[in-house]
């Protein structure tokens, strides 16, 4: 009986958040195979500078999220993927929020591509762009008022932020939380220069951000 139910539950979760369970599978994957010994998929898919801007290993910037350091920085930065992601599939519905967390990875590898960090692991990019949505929503809809929504995220941030101290660069999680903010700008449909005006903004920054790691500016 309890398999019946722990299907059913599965099964509704697969049909309403797709993208966060997959995220999540991939990222056990990988961090199964270290635990195995297997270092190969660690080495290939982790943040390298030097590999991406030397050796052009561009797929790196986005196949960093599927690398933790350890055991900690794995189990915090899923329950908090899984808390956040649950959320906002179902708002955003799994089109959407897909463009959300790769963009949020994206934007945090570049905005770290900037900085003299030669190596670096982890979702945390993503996780913080779907932080950034999260808390302009809920900021702009109830404003500072302690719901229990408010608190109970506020603490899955703060242990985030605790765990993944040391582990992944800050900028990252800077650029992530840029790109989350933006999007929630950008999916405001009763609000349409205030939808340009976060598209354009986004368009310039990662533009800018291009420019420079090129030598153009």
């Amino acid at each position: 009986m309890r398999f019946v139910v722990i299907f059913r539950h599965l099964k509704a979760a697969l049909k309403t958040k797709p993208v966060t369970l997959l995220a999540i599978l991939l990222c056990t994957i990988v961090f199964g195979t270290k635990l195995l010994g297997d270092y190969r998929p660690y080495i290939f898919l982790m943040y390298s500078k030097t590999a991406i801007l030397k050796y052009h290993q561009w797929y790196r910037i986005f196949t960093v999220s599927f690398v933790h350091a350890n055991f900690l920085h794995f189990i915090f930065n899923m329950y908090a993927l899984w808390y956040t992601g649950s959320i906002l599939e179902q708002i955003y519905k799994p089109i959407k929020f897909l463009v959300l967390l790769t963009g949020s990875i994206l934007f945090g590898s570049l905005v770290l591509l900037l900085f003299p960090v030669e190596n670096a692991v982890g979702m945390s990019g993503g996780i913080y762009g779907l932080f950034g949505c999260v808390l302009t929503s809920l900021l702009t809809t109830y404003g500072l008022r302690n719901s229990a929504l408010n608190r109970s995220l506020f603490q899955v941030i703060v242990l985030n932020v605790i765990i993944s101290f040391g582990n992944v660069a800050y900028q990252a999680h800077i650029g992530g939380l840029i790109f989350g903010v933006m999007f929630y700008y950008m999916n405001q449909k009763e609000n349409q220069s205030l939808r340009l005006n976060a598209l354009l903004a986004t368009i310039i920054f990662t533009g800018i951000i291009i420019l420079k790691l090129f030598g153009y500016l």
